[in-house]
């Protein structure tokens, strides 16, 4: 597995809670790399706005993506609590920021949205 980053240059600074980013950022790199399998690539993007969490796992079933911030909600074939993404959910949503899924059958993209300032 393949860990690449892109981080922009010349990055505001933003008013978050740098444990709780920090919780956020281990849940979406927990998750790429429990589904990413052997030979496959994540990649962390970083810039103005906020970041985004890439990978090149099965992706998430389209059933099943509506619900992905939802407590307990799980894929088939996943083997975790059902809660990382709903805590990262609410930690994003405290800091007044929203994050998004987008997924196909070639991979995954979690994007956090943060608020300027």
């Amino acid at each position: 597995m393949t860990l690449t980053t892109e981080i922009a240059e010349n990055l505001p600074l933003k008013d978050v809670d740098p444990s709780r980013m920090r919780q956020v950022v281990g849940n979406l790199l927990s998750n790429a790399i429990r589904h990413t399998p052997s030979g496959g690539s994540i990649k962390v993007a970083v810039d103005a706005s906020g970041f985004t969490v890439t990978d090149t796992g099965e992706g998430i079933s389209p059933d099943l993506q509506p619900h992905v911030f939802e407590r307990f909600a799980k894929g088939p074939k996943s083997t975790g609590s059902g809660l990382g993404l709903a805590i990262a959910q609410d930690i994003v949503r405290a800091h007044s920021g929203r994050i998004e899924v987008s997924s196909s059958p070639s991979g995954t993209t979690l994007t956090v949205t943060l608020p300027a300032g």
